[in-house]
């Protein structure tokens, strides 16, 4: 319905587009719109049971035996023929089976699974099967909810949508409803949700614009179903025996019948006895010995709670040679506690008996304190607890968190620093992946501040001096040192940078004058545990033979 992106239009065009309102639809409208357009993701067609089980009988073996079973009829040796026949059929059995099982199995995974939508219709709200919506239609999603087709967010309240399904970032996205005027990449296209994401926060007001096979989705099942199928190494190599089989028996019962022939024997004793041999050389027990050894390991997969299509699959498997995994939330925790922070003068220790608030303080020298009289170090503290959009509330010495889990650990650090009240927040340049950091204008008494965090390395360009700090380029060497050592420790180090500005300034300043000349504050350093069983995972992978490879945006010596 629309050529242009949507991601790149304003409320306004976008309900123009889809000739729609913030009522909702009609019936009239519904009706019509149903007419063309489908949420639902066309599949594979299912294949009749007749049909799986006759695809049982077209591997270039099976064809070999079957030939073999005619040609044995053929010449009187009925024992064999019936022999043969039995193990083509009990071969067959089995794979129908499996295959039946595990499409009944995914079927009912699917059924399982059934979205609903809470949209807004003539100005009522109604819960709906997420197949009858139409583009136009006005949903409300909140935390909790998977997206049901893809949408244009209209009015956002903290909405934040993991993507992991789309883009393979576990982090969640903060969601807002502002137009994006420049070409942004999917993962950036901020004030869309997309079908099968999931909501982790907050709530948002929606116009569906795309439905079924036209939503971000949709072409990823599209291309799936053009994918064209390929044999598994192990149907590979039995195809390439059959096929090699068949040269051989042709050989074999040629060279015999003529042989036969030259000593003076009957022409069709000799061609006879070319055939019997023919026919002795196949391997006959193959494919029966193959289709039950796969089975007994789809059985194993089961009981792994893991379902196996196609018998060939549990082969492929074992031929892994590389398995390639995400870290965050995968290998790890997702799960982020400060253990360090440091100014230029001063590193400061956080317990790790409490991810909570409970934890305390520590210096160098192991004196517990509740504050420090370090200004630096209360600026980062600052930074921390403000630039920061996590929800933490700390009850009985136990937090309750909603949110990014680095901005909780940020936030808890902050907490146990003594720092308890927002300020202000004035503005904000939101996070991205590219530029790797947060800003935001808060107002502390009468005076307005620019508080940044984000990687070291993004904010040192941005920097013009570090408190505390006499000579830049030597304090700059100074933190990047210590950078290097907290991440051979697998920390990940995030650094905080601030600068006062005038109240026409925050108001005025672009996104890039904000973000300039800026003083760094230090860094902290936050560790993410692995999850239990991951070490152990690794090890039996190694023994296999399979390299295990670990993709993350973290620094190097941290991973």
């Amino acid at each position: 319905m629309n050529t242009k992106h949507w991601y790149q239009l304003d409320q306004s065009e976008v309900l123009h587009i889809l000739q729609t309102r913030l009522t909702g639809l009609n019936a009239g409208e519904v009706i019509h719109r149903q007419k063309t357009h489908r949420n639902i993701l066309d599949t594979v067609k299912k294949e009749k049971p007749w049909l799986m089980f006759l695809r049982q009988f077209t591997d270039t073996m099976v064809l070999v035996l079957l030939a073999a079973t005619v040609i044995s009829g053929a010449i009187g040796a009925m024992a064999d023929a019936v022999t043969i026949m039995a193990i083509v059929i009990i071969n067959a059995i089995l794979g129908f089976i499996q295959e039946y099982r595990a499409e009944r199995s995914l079927e009912a995974i699917k059924n399982m699974a059934s979205p609903h939508a809470l949209v807004i219709r003539e100005g009522k709200k109604a819960s709906i099967d997420a197949t009858q919506l139409v583009p136009g239609d006005i949903i409300w999603v909140e935390a909790g909810d998977k997206i049901p087709a893809d949408v244009r967010f209209l009015e956002t309240y903290s909405l934040e949508i993991e993507e992991a399904a789309l883009t393979g970032e576990s982090v969640p996205v903060a969601k807002n409803s502002m137009p994006i005027t420049a070409e942004t990449p999917l993962a950036e296209r901020f004030n869309l949700g997309f079908m099968g994401t999931s909501v982790t926060r907050g709530r948002g007001l929606a116009v569906v614009v795309e439905t079924g096979m036209n939503t971000e989705m949709g072409k990823i099942a599209a291309l799936i179903e053009s994918t064209e199928q390929v044999m598994t190494p192990l149907q590979r190599k039995l195809d390439q025996l059959g096929k090699t089989l068949i040269v051989i028996c042709l050989a074999v019962c040629g060279l015999v019948t003529v042989l036969g022939i030259f000593r003076g024997e009957a022409v069709l004793t000799m061609f006879m006895a070319g055939i019997s041999l023919a026919v002795a050389a196949i391997p006959e027990g193959l494919p029966a010995i193959v289709t039950v050894v796969l089975a007994l390991g789809v059985q194993r997969m089961a009981k792994r709670n893991a379902i196996v299509r196609k018998l060939p699959a549990v082969e492929t498997l074992g031929c892994t040679t590389a398995i390639c995994s995400d870290k965050t939330g995968t290998l790890t925790q997702n799960k982020m506690t400060v253990v360090k922070a440091a100014t230029l003068t001063r590193e400061i220790t956080f317990s790790k008996e409490e991810s909570g608030a409970k934890g305390y303080l520590s210096v160098a020298n192991a004196q517990y304190i509740k504050s420090l009289d370090d200004p630096a170090f209360v600026y980062m503290m600052e930074a921390a607890f403000n630039c920061n959009n996590a929800q933490v509330t700390f009850e009985q010495g136990k937090e309750s968190a909603d949110g990014d889990p680095t901005e909780i650990a940020l936030m808890i650090m902050a907490y146990k620093a003594g720092i308890r009240n927002s300020l202000t927040r004035v503005r904000e340049i939101p996070f991205d992946s590219d530029r790797k950091r947060m800003s935001v204008v808060v107002k502390k008494h009468n005076k307005y501040l620019v508080f940044t965090k984000g990687a070291l390395d993004k904010l040192i360009p941005l920097c013009k001096s570090i408190a505390g700090g006499g000579n830049y380029k030597e304090d700059i060497n100074t933190m990047l040192l210590r950078q290097e050592q907290w991440a051979q420790q697998a920390l990940r180090v995030l650094g905080f940078a601030y600068q006062e500005i005038s109240a026409q300034d925050a108001a005025h300043l672009s996104e890039e004058e904000l973000e300039k000349d800026l003083t760094l504050l230090g860094i902290c350093g936050m560790i993410d545990p692995p999850r239990e069983g991951v070490a152990e995972s690794v090890r039996i992978c190694r023994q296999a033979g399979i390299t295990p490879i670990m993709i993350t945006g973290d620094h190097p010596l941290t991973a």
